[in-house]
């Protein structure tokens, strides 16, 4: 078999087994070993990952069932063997049994067998890395479906999804929560439930003015629908709660506690905040003043921690000179600075929008039916400094 340049981390409380290990595999594999479970555990934590790690199952303070456990917890992908001698055999298939090992190799193992084993353990994680990039790519394009459908059936709601997106990145990144993308997701379908809501009505809300009770009802419902329509879908269910629950607001009886080990209660928390800092800022306050008033309103209504992070985050840094461009020469790196309507007033994008290639599709639809004006206000998301 070929060299492997994949990452194997070997644990065992005997520093002349792991000095054997590296003379048999150190040609073969990048080898790195550690002389206890938390000594593992804190060469995975500073920034090392590994394809596969192998454990010693007899070691003091922690054994190797439970150190691999600590390291399903930390690294699933990390592919798990354990060495066991006959007299630990119970342990070894009942950790197989429970999936927290690939494989387990009694000891003293031939070198030959081992290097079988290693490879195919080496086999195994890229194989469970590559069907999590296929789910992550095919879960990527379902929510762009989405997203872009709600650009296009509700032109207001999807420029509101962009700035809440924007808001809850920075604010997970705060907080640096694990799994950061399942908030992400959470806030670029926050509002897909709007495409119910008449589109005067959402426009409304969006320019303040005042709105019946009966409209009251119908947005107070988004979030409801926005949960049962994509709740289905495979890893999107604490997504789908964090949105069901994103008007619900912060209870002093967590006061103690603001961090929920719960994320659908975080995200829920992230949610409420970012959509009622956007709603302030298209009421016309300016970034500061929206801050303050949601700072105003505290712990009776907002997550204290998330406020904290409000000082840390930017709103998008947009180059405010104005200029026309034509519907042709639209780029991602434009925002649209006046709000598009067709010659009938029906709305087709926001002020405020960024430009996407649905969007500017939909623009150009128009054009070539004469619906719109071909020079549209737009301004330039600003390119960070080197």
């Amino acid at each position: 078999m070929t060299a492997s340049q994949d990452k194997l981390l070997f644990v065992d409380d005997e520093p002349n087994v792991l000095n054997a290990i590296r003379r048999q595999l150190g040609r073969k594999f990048d080898v790195s070993t550690a002389t206890s479970g938390s000594e593992g555990l804190n060469l995975m934590s500073n920034g090392s990952s590994f394809a596969v790690v192998v454990s010693d199952m007899r070691m003091p303070e922690m054994n190797g069932v439970e150190f691999l456990g600590k390291v399903k917890q930390n690294a699933p992908e990390t592919v798990r063997v354990m060495l066991t001698g006959y007299a630990d055999m119970d342990s070894a298939i009942a950790a197989v049994n429970e999936g927290n090992i690939f494989r387990f190799i009694t000891k003293p193992c031939p070198s030959d067998l081992l290097e079988k084993v290693l490879f195919s353990a080496v086999d195994q994680y890229h194989l469970v890395k590559a069907r999590r990039e296929l789910l992550e790519n095919t879960l990527n394009g379902a929510i762009k479906v989405l997203v872009d459908i709600l650009s296009l059936t509700n032109p207001v709601a999807f420029s509101r999804a962009s700035r809440i997106k924007h808001f809850v990145e920075q604010i997970a990144a705060q907080l640096n929560v694990k799994h950061q993308w399942m908030y992400t997701v959470a806030a670029m379908l926050s509002q897909i439930g709007c495409v119910t809501i008449p589109t005067d009505t959402l426009e409304k809300v969006y320019y303040n003015r005042s709105i019946s009770e009966e409209e009251k009802s119908i947005l107070k419902g988004h979030p409801q629908i926005s949960h049962d329509l994509i709740s289905n879908i495979p890893h999107l269910e604490l997504a789908s709660k964090m949105i069901l629950n994103q008007n619900n607001p912060f209870t002093k009886d967590r006061l103690g506690n603001p961090f929920s080990s719960d994320p659908v209660t975080l995200g829920a928390d992230m949610l409420h905040v970012a959509t009622d800092l956007d709603i302030l800022l298209t009421h016309g306050y300016s970034f500061e003043g929206a801050i303050n008033v949601l700072y105003h309103k505290g712990t009776n209504e907002y997550n204290p921690e998330i406020l904290k992070c409000l000082k840390h985050i930017e709103p998008p840094k947009i180059d405010r000179a104005l200029k026309s461009v034509q519907i042709s020469s639209l780029t991602r790196d434009m925002v649209i600075e006046e709000d598009v309507r067709t010659k009938t007033g029906l709305l087709l994008v926001t002020k405020g929008q960024q430009i996407t290639p649905t969007v500017k599709q939909l623009l150009e639809n128009h054009l070539t039916q004469k619906n719109i004006k071909d020079a549209i206000m737009v301004s330039l998301i600003a390119k960070p400094k080197l």
